[in-house]
Parts: structure tokens; C-alpha cells; sequence
């Protein structure tokens, strides 16, 4: 009938621990109380976790999907490389580009060390005042070209992406690839988010501890609908969180899930 298991309910009360954001649903399912419907994304436990560093093996072995998530052309656009090994661990090789110029200022409004990170090799800063996607899409294409890696698919939210598609067309990136457009509404990245998070819990990834990644694990607010399907929010998020967000879409390939079907992608 309609009674849970104590053993269904001890689970869901350890992810629920582990995963702040699975305690909204936790509380409301089991406990009848209302909650908010927005929460911290994760717990640092659970990202430590899966701090391991990725190989580099892995990716020549069995090429890579990437999530990408372009940004403002004078902000932070990220793209994170994603392959699984024979243990079905997924590996995480994360870039992250933001223009030179006007560097300094950004990194005192963000209160993020950008300047730093590209003296560190972090992050990747190209010259000028904004990003040039020619010049993204030909470093991407010659890091994969020099590290041996095929490109099996990009994942992308549509936002600036035929401006993106077209450099990479001139610049010869990623053309024999699957080019695969991620609605960010509830229906498009909620199952990609339950399937991160159930990597996680699995201990099932390799993310290396990157900086990037690590700024938004620490400050991604995820946001429920009344059905608690889930999303991530980059408003209420108090840190960039774009390096998460295409990490999530790299990841879900490797998921062997079909497709959701989408509305959205149906309406255009």
C-alpha cells in the first residue's frame, strides 16, 4: 500500500544529510512539513568525496562528452569534458575562459581570484575586453587535437549558441560530434541533476577538486516546482556556478537514459 519502508525512509534521511537540497523533498514526503523551495545545492562532504583526479587515459580511451555554458561575452564561459572509465567512474576535465581584459575589476566585484587562477593556469583568460567564441572554439579544438581525445557530443543551453556553432564550424571543433540542445527549465535538467547527484552518492566521479567546479558546489542554489522537480539557480546562487551547470550537462550521456521528452524543444 501507501506506507514507505524504514528502510526507504532511512535512505532517503541519509541522501536527504548529504544532499541539502534533497531535504526539502524529505521533509515534505515523510514528515508532512512545508518547506522552503529553494536550498543549498550540496553538502562539502559529498564533493570531497568524489575529489579524486581524473585520467587523462580515460578520455583517449573512450572519447568525451562536453557540457557547455556559454556566457555574457565579458564574464565567465565554461566548458567541462566528461568520460567514464571501465569501473564506471565519470571523469571530469574542466576549461573555463573569461577575457583578459578587465580582469582585475572582476575579480574584486566577484570576490573571486580570476587574476589569480590565470596565473595559476586555472583558468584561461584571452586577450581583449570579450570573449571571441573563434578563439574558444579553436582552443578547444587543438587541447583535444593535442590531448587525443574525440569528441562525442556537445551539450549545450541554447543561449548565444548559433553564434558559438558557427565559430566552431570555422574553426573545424567538435564537426563530427552530436549536438545536443539541454532545456534549463525543470523538464530538460531536472533528471540531469538527479543523475549528478546520484554519481555523487555513488561516489562515481572524479572532478579533481578544480577551482571552478569547487565555486560552484559550494554556492549552487537549487530551486523545486511543486511536483519537486529540481534546477539549479544562477541568480540566487551566490557564486558563479557555470562550471557545475555544464558539468551536469556533460555528465548525463554517460547516464545510458533516454532523453526526456520536452515541450519546450517541441514548441522551439
Amino acid at each position: 500500500g501507501g506506507y514507505r519502508s524504514i528502510l526507504d525512509i532511512e535512505r532517503s534521511a541519509a541522501e536527504a544529510e548529504r544532499l541539502p537540497a534533497k531535504q526539502a523533498g524529505f521533509l515534505n514526503l515523510f514528515l508532512n512539513r512545508r518547506v522552503a523551495l529553494e536550498s543549498l545545492w550540496l553538502a562539502p562532504s559529498i564533493w570531497k568525496e568524489n575529489a579524486g583526479k581524473p585520467d587523462l587515459s580515460v578520455f583517449q580511451a573512450n572519447g568525451a562528452h562536453i557540457g557547455l555554458d556559454l556566457s555574457m561575452r565579458n564574464d565567465l564561459t565554461a566548458a567541462v569534458l566528461a568520460a567514464r572509465d571501465g569501473d564506471d567512474v565519470v571523469h571530469l576535465i574542466p576549461y573555463a575562459f573569461t577575457p583578459l581584459g578587465g580582469i582585475d575589476e572582476r575579480t574584486r566585484r566577484d570576490k573571486v581570484p580570476y587574476s589569480q587562477w590565470v596565473r595559476d593556469g586555472i583558468i584561461v583568460a584571452p586577450p581583449g575586453d570579450v570573449l571571441s567564441y573563434d578563439w574558444i572554439a579553436e582552443y578547444l579544438r587543438m587541447e583535444c587535437e593535442i590531448n587525443e581525445i574525440d569528441i562525442l557530443s556537445i551539450n549545450f543551453d541554447r543561449w548565444r549558441i548559433n553564434d558559438f556553432l558557427a565559430a566552431s564550424e570555422r574553426k573545424g571543433f567538435a564537426q563530427e560530434a552530436e549536438w545536443n540542445e539541454v532545456g534549463q527549465g525543470y523538464l530538460g535538467i531536472s533528471p540531469r541533476v538527479e543523475e549528478f547527484e546520484t554519481m555523487l552518492l555513488q561516489r562515481r566521479l572524479r572532478h579533481g577538486s578544480h577551482p571552478v567546479l569547487n565555486l560552484g558546489a559550494a554556492s549552487a542554489i537549487v530551486i523545486s516546482d511543486p511536483a519537486n522537480n529540481r534546477k539549479l539557480d544562477k541568480a540566487k546562487s551566490s557564486q558563479k556556478i557555470d562550471g557545475i551547470v555544464a558539468a551536469i550537462m556533460a555528465v548525463y550521456p554517460l547516464s545510458g537514459n533516454e532523453e526526456p521528452f520536452s515541450v519546450e524543444a517541441m514548441i522551439g
